[in-house]
């Protein structure tokens, strides 16, 4: 289970570079997975596939689009020696948010063992763009994008959650009910908290006195991480995790860091990786019809900062500053590096959080 882990990607026990090598194309050299497609495929649909390719895509997973009994699938595996067992977590929240509404592929089958060296799930495949796609090619439609994300999401924070943080599995597991790790927001939020400042601190990316401010911060305004009840957080809705049309979402994907948490959470993820025009439409959307909770937006810029420091070491610790401004994230900054969009994001949030009275 993933006690003591705030952000998965982040904090998780395997060495940076092998999660630096996970998010790299070579990783599908690695043998034995297309059988495990194979098998997988015979296991729940009782055939065997007729076309498998491998999706090449980022991430610490291996993705293949398969084509098996009349339907076009997606085979999602986790092939690392952590053991994680999270995608029972995923299958229950993708479950409980497609209830809500909100679009989401069906996922057919899980099996995730606990401490398994190979973890998968079968799923319908999500047909469409990707929003990130659509961006760098010119075609998503702004306005109306951040319109519909601004109500997908407020669908999705409808959905409420027991507890706190990642999911329970073994809870889970034993029972089949959803229930948070920890029973204070405050407890999960602030969990590794003093690692981030210090690996900021330690490696540069911000000085030893910001690094102390925003410390200070945060820890002056912990009575705001005191929520009365968690929702869905999915605490990654960025482009490339929007598949649909310049205008439309046909599916939310990658559920493998959502959480029970603050809604404020979603919005300042999308504060880490935008400018404030797309983001105030998509907050402009959100709140349509109904008036934003006291504190909300001082909750958004808490948890800028507190994102953006696991963010910044993440982007250091897997060399993603090496590959300057060709990197995938970087291309929503343009004319900076992912490294200076990454600085200039850190000083900003710290700034707006000095405002907060």
């Amino acid at each position: 289970m993933r006690h003591g882990i705030y952000y998965w990607k982040c904090d998780c026990p395997r060495p940076a570079g092998e999660r630096a090598a996970a998010f790299t194309a070579g990783k599908y050299d690695a043998g034995g997975i297309e059988q495990a497609v194979q098998d997988g495929c015979r296991q729940v649909l009782g055939s065997a596939p007729t076309a498998i390719a491998p999706l090449h895509c980022a991430g610490d997973h291996f993705a293949y689009r398969v084509a098996c009994a009349g339907q076009d699938l997606l085979f999602r595996a986790a092939a690392d020696a952590t053991g994680d067992d999270y995608m029972l977590a995923e299958q229950a929240l993708v479950a409980a948010a497609g209830r809500a509404g909100v679009p989401v592929p069906r996922i057919l089958h899980t099996c995730a063992e606990a401490g398994a060296p190979l973890r998968w799930q079968l799923m319908e495949f999500a047909a469409g763009d990707s929003w990130r796609d659509l961006r760098q090619a010119g075609r998503l439609d702004l306005p109306a994008a951040a319109a519909a994300l601004g109500r997908l999401l407020r669908r999705l924070h409808a959905v409420p959650i027991d507890g706190f943080g990642f999911i329970d599995t073994a809870h889970l597991r034993a029972t089949g009910a959803v229930r948070g790790l920890c029973r204070r927001y405050r407890d999960y939020v602030t969990c590794r908290l003093g690692d981030h400042l210090a690996y900021a601190a330690g490696h540069g990316l911000l000085d030893h006195s910001a690094a102390e401010r925003a410390g200070a911060l945060l820890a002056r305004h912990a009575g705001l991480f005191a929520r009365p009840a968690a929702v869905l957080v999915h605490r990654d809705p960025a482009l490339w995790n929007l598949i649909g049309t310049p205008s439309t979402i046909t599916a939310l994907i990658d559920w493998d860091d959502a959480v029970g948490g603050d809604a404020a959470d979603d919005l300042s993820i999308l504060r880490c990786l935008h400018g404030r025009d797309f983001t105030d439409a998509v907050e402009a959307a959100y709140h349509a019809g109904a008036a934003a909770e006291p504190a909300f937006e001082a909750r958004i810029r808490l948890h800028t900062l507190r994102n953006l420091l696991w963010k910044a070491q993440l982007r250091h610790q897997l060399g993603y500053f090496a590959a300057g401004a060709g990197h995938f994230i970087a291309a929503l900054t343009p004319g900076l590096t992912l490294e200076q969009a990454t600085r200039a994001k850190l000083a900003e949030a710290l700034r707006l959080c000095e405002e907060i009275t």
